[in-house]
């Protein structure tokens, strides 16, 4: 993920820069973003204009970015796109990573290796013995009548993932189903984390800071003994 322009304006120092050299970084910073990216005239003064910059003098501006060994016309006309040298160049100097890429995708690798063991062990636990009926209601009756608040979040979370083309589901989105049918909950996050650590649930994913869960094969089976008709196998 490239960093923000804010961060590469600051980072680059520029609002200091020549105008030539601003519209040099700037078209990098968008190149990086869409590969053979080309820009006009018209496109430079519209980046100046939303960074609060003074507007370029159109004609003289053709002129200088025609002059430059910085730039080549592009395919379309009166387009211009950065020359592959100086492309480079701005590569070796100006790194467009975010640093906290790394981390991140360390973390992401490190979620994958946990589901993948994870769902082998699903594969294992028969979660056809869990049907999932056509309303939420029917599925909260085939339960005990004395589950407490921390066993009706995991049959909540179950329903609400089979409901997904993912096969899993956010936190957000149970508390939100709960809410939506009635169900009372003194605090369903809390439930849900606590299920976490007792490794009912595993984590499939990450968007931003959204954590996307699934219940993990001991929750499947935690479920299962929860069932108001325990199914025998023959």
């Amino acid at each position: 993920m490239a960093i923000l322009l804010n961060s590469f304006i600051e980072k680059t120092n520029l609002l200091e820069q020549t105008e030539i050299d601003k519209v040099r970084l700037l078209a990098f910073y968008h190149h990086s973003h869409q590969e053979d990216f080309e820009f006009s005239v018209d496109i430079v003064c519209d980046w100046f204009e939303k960074l609060g910059l003074h507007k370029p003098n159109k004609f003289r501006l053709k002129q200088n970015l025609s002059k430059s060994r910085s730039f080549v016309k592009g395919r379309a006309q009166e387009f211009f796109r950065l020359h592959a040298n100086e492309l480079n160049s701005l590569k070796r100097d100006h790194s467009l990573s975010n640093p906290l890429d790394e981390e991140s995708t360390v973390e992401q690798e490190e979620i994958a290796a946990v589901a993948e063991e994870e769902q082998e062990k699903l594969a294992s636990a028969n979660e056809r013995e869990l049907q999932i009926p056509n309303t939420f209601g029917e599925w909260l009756h085939g339960f005990k009548d004395d589950i407490n608040d921390l066993e009706k979040a995991p049959i909540t979370a179950y329903y609400v993932q089979k409901q997904s083309p993912q096969n899993d589901f956010k936190t957000s989105e149970v508390n939100k189903f709960l809410q939506d049918h009635g169900v009372k909950l003194s605090n369903p996050s809390n439930s849900l984390t606590r299920l976490a650590e007792k490794k009912l649930l595993f984590q499939t994913r990450k968007n931003g800071k959204l954590k996307y869960m699934r219940i993990s094969s001991d929750g499947v089976n935690h479920l299962k003994s929860l069932r108001r008709w325990v199914v025998v196998n023959k």
